[in-house]
């Protein structure tokens, strides 16, 4: 995300490709990798967890052929 940062974020193509600054734990990109944290760490893991819907999102839309017009 974003053409113009010094580095990369997320990954949304391959979550996993990416590791979570302080938690030494690479971003899931899928149910069976979902962060348990507690609420003091990101409100329990409610933005770390997103890459899962990312990927889900990524994946879904690389699946669509037709325009959605």
């Amino acid at each position: 995300m974003g053409t113009k940062l010094d580095k990369i974020f997320r990954d949304m193509k391959d979550p996993g490709s990416i590791q979570i600054s302080g938690l030494n734990k690479p971003y899931p990109s899928k149910m069976s990798e979902f962060l348990d944290l507690p609420a003091s760490t990101d409100h329990g893991g409610v933005h770390l967890n997103s890459s899962i819907f990312n990927h889900c999102f990524y994946l879904l839309a690389e699946g669509l052929r037709a325009p959605l017009v």
